[in-house]
């Protein structure tokens, strides 16, 4: 029996957290992936020219498509508004309003998982979103209140996008995984983003040393809603002192 993967993100090129991983699952384990992204990533920044009748959401969209090739998987885009707010509660509000209620908007989300039919999600951390964006946590929070019945798995590696290249853990019990046996995965995909990721970006990722070359995963066999209340008062402390961390590590 084949095991169905669904990676679901807020934009184009976020399943580069996960990336090395998922390869790993569908070379190792046979897995059947797919991708379900919220935003085309219209507001989002492009490094690369493009004609005039396209914008940059479709330039994006395209690009995604080049990268779930990569790992023959299936993908949809639920269409929501790319970057509508700062706050997480904010998006979820604006994507509620387009989509006539919160109920709706979680109706949508649980209609593209059912197509797919995953037994096994991967997908942001609410309290973090791996980067602090307030999409990447409003998808975490989406995902996490269906409380499907089924395995979850999150996203936990905070990469910093510069010299020198970090991977660090989004929570203490996160789990480190070595993939590179699959970096390569990683390379590539980071490539069929160049409106996102420069030569020198991917250059980065690719000297980095064997040993350095993990991910942090936090796995869950099923999501409860106890659980999810329970992470409202976790999500909190950690954003704080995450918050303390970050600005002290600035550079001034």
């Amino acid at each position: 029996m084949t095991v169905r993967i669904l990676w679901i993100g807020a934009h184009p090129d976020d399943e580069l957290f996960v990336a090395p991983w998922l390869a790993r699952l569908r070379t190792t384990a046979g897995a059947k992936l797919g991708f379900l992204v919220a935003t085309r990533g219209e507001r989002g920044d492009c490094r690369v020219s493009q004609p005039r009748h396209r914008d940059v959401g479709s330039v994006r969209e395209a690009e995604m498509r080049d990268a779930a090739a990569l790992f023959d998987a299936d993908l949809a885009f639920l269409g929501w508004r790319d970057g509508v707010a700062s706050e997480p509660r904010d998006v979820l509000h604006a994507w509620a309003n387009d989509a006539g209620g919160r109920h709706r908007l979680r109706e949508q989300l649980r209609a593209g998982i059912d197509r797919f039919a995953p037994d096994w999600i991967v997908t942001f951390d609410r309290r973090h979103g791996c980067s602090w964006h307030a999409d990447h946590r409003a998808v975490g929070i989406l995902v996490q209140s269906l409380a499907l019945p089924i395995p979850v798995t999150l996203a936990q590696s905070r990469i910093t996008f510069s010299e020198p290249l970090r991977i660090e853990p989004g929570v203490p019990n996160a789990e480190a995984l070595n993939v590179n046996d699959t970096w390569d995965v990683l390379l590539r995909d980071l490539a069929s983003h160049p409106s996102q990721f420069s030569a020198e970006t991917i250059e980065l990722f690719r000297s980095l040393p064997e040993e350095q070359r993990v991910i942090w995963l936090l796995h869950h066999p099923a999501w409860s809603r106890l659980r999810y209340a329970r992470d409202n008062v976790a999500a909190a402390a950690l954003g704080v002192k995450s918050f303390i961390r970050d600005r002290v590590r600035r550079p001034r």
